[in-house]
């Protein structure tokens, strides 16, 4: 007997993901991003009238610049899985990890997500101790950039704090891990998919701590069979941590 609810047998999708699927929509999600900023900077272009300081991606980041990354990546993730994955193989969402789950595994994914939370920073700051680098948050100019505004913070949790996961959950866990694990096995899935996930994100420590997480969210997924729970412990992780930063600016601190 099962010690943790698990998905429904009946809710198991037959699809499987091969390398070339992969392939396919890794190389859309980038054509989506690099066809995006020549049409962004072609029009940019167009209305600067000459002037570099209208100009994007010339100048320090702004928060219209944040909003606009972060939306760029979930528009092309999300698309980049639909067109050239889901849709190209005919497939369901449920092929992708969309399965619904039960309000136990809604409790058990709050609960994992909040532990997620200081487990992730002490990573992040174990590893910046370690290598003798800034004890600082080196996102802090993506999210905190110098003209942010209320309606600024407000689409940054939205974005970052909801959109981006779900985003990032469907490509890496419901689709990038599904093909590893079932691939290479379950534990190369687990540690090869949260390891390209930590890649992605940069810089080395939040690298790390991205990592850690990826090994929580591909555990959690390879238990409970649907995308769900992870989308929930990534969503609390990146929200909590974007609404304390936002709050401790709100009452003065630097």
């Amino acid at each position: 007997m099962n010690e943790y609810p698990t998905a429904d047998n009946s809710e198991q999708s037959p699809n499987t993901w091969k390398g070339l699927d992969v392939v396919y929509i890794v190389l859309g999600i980038l054509l989506i991003i690099i066809f995006s900023i020549i049409a962004i900077m072609g029009f940019a272009s167009i209305r600067s009238t000459g002037d570099p300081n209208k100009f994007p991606f010339t100048q320090q980041t702004t928060i219209s610049l944040s909003i606009g990354s972060a939306l760029l990546e979930s528009v092309a993730i999300i698309a980049g899985v639909y067109l050239f994955g889901i849709r190209r193989r005919k497939y369901h969402w449920i092929a992708a990890g969309l399965r619904p789950i039960s309000q136990r595994w809604v409790a058990i994914s709050i609960a994992i997500g909040l532990l997620a939370i200081p487990v992730s920073s002490l990573v992040a700051v174990a590893v910046q101790y370690l290598l003798d680098l800034p004890l600082d948050n080196p996102q802090l100019p993506f999210l905190l950039p110098e003209d942010i505004s209320t309606a600024g913070m407000i689409m940054m949790v939205i974005l970052v704090g909801l959109i981006v996961p779900f985003a990032e959950e469907l490509f890496f866990r419901g689709i990038l891990y599904q093909w590893m694990r079932d691939r290479f096995g379950i534990w190369i899935g687990i540690i090869g998919s949260s390891l390209l996930f930590g890649i992605v994100h940069g810089e080395i420590a939040v690298g790390a701590a991205a990592f850690v997480l990826g090994l929580i969210l591909a555990l959690v997924y390879e238990r409970s069979q649907s995308l769900w729970p992870g989308v929930i412990i990534h969503a609390l992780n990146n929200t909590v941590k974007i609404v304390f930063l936002y709050g401790m600016l709100s009452f003065g601190a630097q």
